[in-house]
């Protein structure tokens, strides 16, 4: 039962499995297998690719854990087993609000231990700087705006996906009254990055659509970094600074806004000047996952047609063995896992057992592992099964 589960659902239990080592979450990493299929790359039909992708999940799905051949049913009713083309889409449409992620499986106890060495780190606290007569120190971080676990674990805010490693922190909008932005900055893990991107930065957004962007050096010690704006009048921008990287971090001491084009000078200072290099933080371990999209029903494709819609089908389950169908909540997956494993439903064990006995002896109870339908094979032995 507890395999299904995590198959089908792994990243939505409400108690995930660790490692032997207790370093890492295992139960959401068996949803990869969702995505171990036929996906098209730069498919000139997204539309179709991805209602074929599905087609493959649900066939691989219900042949491995229900003994059923559902994906006949995308075109029409089953001609031999009581699956009508509605429940092919219902199915669909747990598949449509499911999606594939790359996402960090550590524990909670080691990401506590990756937290506490960077909260043991030095800090750049009551940093002084030699400001000129013009400069304005630009203030208020506190008030920044923080998405994501990266800056919400610091910042006291909750993550909407607890299983992700990045964020981002946004300022309050402003006008910007000078021709030079000053940044104080240190960082670690840098990687040169292409136009507009990088795994740490941080970025100055005007709302005329353009931006400006300052990445760490991967040096020890703090730097100045510096960028000429240039907006239109009465224009607005905020800063944003982004975190996506897995194991390094970015910490910004000041920012300056300034008319002249050389950074201020920087007092003396013990917090600016720690000696020897900077470590970087562990490495987190990352896997592709499955995760909920914002929940949405399929609707049916007339003879399987995706270009030619029918009515929208409720996301659910086989009729024929669940019953009638039932509020889901997110994609439907945990509902389903909990469905599938229930002690009621006998099928799920049936195929499994048949499974080992196949791979014990050669041959099934049924011989046709895949298809407990009419078209299958009967049991050897019944009452065993």
């Amino acid at each position: 039962d507890q395999f299904v589960r995590e198959h089908v659902a792994g990243d939505l239990l409400t108690k995930l499995r660790l490692s032997a080592d207790g370093a890492h979450l295992e139960s959401p990493i068996a949803t990869t297998s969702w995505w171990f299929g036929e996906i098209l790359n730069s498919a000139t039909d997204s539309a179709k690719s991805r209602a074929d992708a599905v087609d493959n999940q649900i066939d691989v799905f219900s042949k491995a854990f229900l003994g059923l051949t559902v994906a006949c049913a995308r075109c029409h009713d089953h001609k031999f087993d009581p699956i009508p083309t509605a429940d092919y889409y219902a199915l669909a449409g747990v598949m449509h609000s499911t999606n594939v992620r790359e996402a960090v499986i550590d524990s909670p106890a080691r990401r506590a231990a990756i937290a506490a060495q960077l909260g043991a780190r030095p800090e750049a606290r009551g940093v002084k700087l030699a400001l000129r007569p013009g400069d304005e120190l630009f203030a208020g971080f506190e008030k920044w705006r923080a998405e994501g676990q990266a800056m919400g674990v610091s910042q006291g805010v909750a993550s909407s996906s607890p299983l992700e490693g990045v964020g981002s922190l946004t300022s309050a909008k402003f006008k910007m009254p000078k021709f030079y932005v000053h940044v104080l900055m240190q960082g670690t893990k840098y990687r040169r990055p292409r136009v507009g991107e990088g795994d740490l930065r941080l970025t100055l957004v005007a709302d005329d659509f353009k931006s400006s962007h300052w990445y760490p050096s991967g040096v020890p010690g703090f730097t100045w970094k510096s960028q000429r704006m240039t907006l239109s009048h009465g224009r607005e921008c905020y800063f944003e600074l982004v975190d996506r990287s897995r194991n390094g971090y970015l910490g910004v001491a000041a920012i300056v806004i300034s008319d002249h084009k050389t950074p201020p000078g920087i007092l003396e200072n013990a917090a600016l000047a720690a000696p020897g290099s900077v470590p970087d933080l562990p490495e987190s371990t990352f896997a592709m996952i499955s995760s909920d999209e914002n929940p949405r029903n399929a609707k049916l494709h007339v003879r399987g047609s995706h270009l030619d819609l029918g009515a929208e089908v409720p996301r659910g389950f086989l009729k024929v063995l669940s019953g009638e169908s039932r509020e889901l909540g997110g994609s439907g997956r945990l509902e389903f896992a909990d469905w599938l494993t229930q002690d009621a439903q006998a099928l799920l064990a049936r195929v499994m057992v048949n499974r080992v006995w196949k791979h014990h002896f050669g041959k099934g109870l049924v011989p046709s592992t895949d298809n407990f339908g009419l078209l299958g094979d009967r049991p050897a032995n019944r009452g065993l099964l």
